[in-house]
């Protein structure tokens, strides 16, 4: 061949087509030729001229079977990696779900616990200016005081109540529970709640709901 003899030539092929199965078929009786095109080359058999159809035969069927032996193992070795790069994923996202489990179980123990802890100084609070305002007269500064500190207590409570809401939220442990009632009832309890003069609310006369009344009233005090 010009520019380059059949080692050369087979070095390249090796070099851009690794995976081809390489003969050499040759008349030269070059004991350094040969050597060269099995290690460089690195073929797969080495035929002499003149040469026996059948053993050319026979070589070429052991190469192709050879070739697709090789293949096959490829394919297993790549789908081999595929299946434990899965294994390796799926056991990764197993951990990060117990470890976000785990994380959720301790925000949720601690929620708890503060919201007890501290609703609990909060309802003595709330009985004692209860039991304050009973022997004070109307429209004092006592009075009002003790009426701020009541709505105070009520609002914190609220919050409190809001952040079991959030818990139970993301737990999907609130239950739906509907029933039929007047949508004068919800307004009167969301503007006893709200106490705020610029909230209006304009809605059917004598109309009906059903649906949770506690969870629907939830959501607009929150909205509000």
């Amino acid at each position: 061949m010009p520019e380059m003899n059949g080692t050369d030539f087979l070095i390249q092929v090796r070099k851009r087509w690794p995976k081809v199965m390489r003969l050499l078929l040759t008349g030269a009786a070059d004991l350094k030729a040969a050597i060269s095109a099995i290690n460089e080359g690195e073929i797969y058999r080495y035929l002499t001229k003149p040469w026996n159809d059948e053993e050319v035969v026979s070589i070429v069927k052991a190469a192709l079977e050879n070739f697709a032996l090789v293949r096959e193992r490829d394919q297993l070795l790549a789908l081999t990696e595929q299946q434990n790069l899965a294994l390796i994923e799926k056991s990764i996202a197993e951990q990060n779900k117990a470890k976000e489990l785990e994380r959720r179980k301790l925000y949720e123990s601690f929620i708890t616990m503060l919201v007890h802890e501290i609703k609990t100084p909060l309802s003595v609070i709330q009985l004692a200016a209860s039991s304050l305002s009973r022997h004070l007269s109307d429209n004092t500064s006592e009075t009002n005081r003790i009426n701020n500190i009541k709505r105070s207590v009520a609002e914190i409570n609220q919050i409190f109540n809001k952040c079991i809401q959030v818990v139970d939220l993301e737990n999907g442990s609130i239950s739906i529970d509907p029933s039929e009632f007047d949508l004068d009832t919800l307004v009167e309890e969301i503007t006893r709640n709200v106490d705020d003069p610029r909230l209006q609310c304009n809605y059917p006369v004598n109309s009906k709901i059903n649906t949770d009344f506690m969870l629907l009233k939830t959501i607009l005090l929150n909205l509000l």
